[in-house]
């Protein structure tokens, strides 16, 4: 597939420079980063699917990747995932914000195609970095360190608002409030994403 760079990317690498990237970015790519985006914004760098970009970096080559509001359009999300893995270097960072499978406005995005949970990534996860809730792992060998993740609340109305966010405190307090909060409380008070902070194991 074509691949439109808008910045000389293999000088970028061969610069030895510490890389980021920013995956989906649109418009409002992070400072610094790298933006990649199948429609060719203002802010993209470069322009084509998220693999035929990636394939254009060498293992371990990228110190910090951002990807936010992206994964739920990917068509394989653990194809996307491993790629991230390979290029980052390891102990990379990758910084990610998913929708939550209760998200009211998800459903209207007829882009959208993966929805998430407080577990998914955890299947790619080592099995001392594992929750109380043990998930399996060995369906990929791509491994990560989560190393936070919190649920984000939200809505369009000021005073629901302000008390959602009341509520994302007392979520977040620890593992076993987000894990009571998804298994008894989301079907009545929905989430809106998930911040997920991840290192690369290689």
């Amino acid at each position: 597939m074509f691949v439109k760079d808008k910045v000389g990317i293999k000088e970028l690498i061969s610069s030895n420079i510490n890389l980021t990237l920013d995956l989906g970015c649109g418009n409002s790519k992070h400072q610094f980063a790298i933006g990649i985006d199948k429609v060719d914004l203002d802010g993209v760098d470069l322009v084509g699917d998220v693999l035929d970009c990636l394939a254009l970096f060498p293992d371990s080559c990228v110190q910090k990747i951002y990807c936010f509001s992206f994964f739920a359009h990917v068509d394989d999300f653990e194809k996307v995932l491993s790629e991230i893995n390979r290029v980052l270097v390891d102990g990379g960072s990758l910084i990610s914000y998913v929708p939550h499978f209760t998200n009211p406005f998800i459903y209207s995005d007829y882009t959208a195609k993966n929805y998430f949970g407080i577990y998914t990534f955890y299947y790619f996860a080592e099995v001392e970095n594992q929750r109380k809730r043990k998930v399996p792992n060995h369906y990929s060998s791509i491994r990560f360190k989560i190393t936070s993740l919190k649920l984000v609340f939200d809505s369009q109305y000021l005073l629901i608002f302000l008390a959602k966010k009341l509520f994302q405190k007392l979520v977040n307090f620890n593992s076993f409030t987000q894990d009571f909060y998804e298994e008894n409380l989301s079907s009545f008070i929905p989430c809106y994403g998930m911040l997920v902070s991840l290192k690369s194991i290689k």
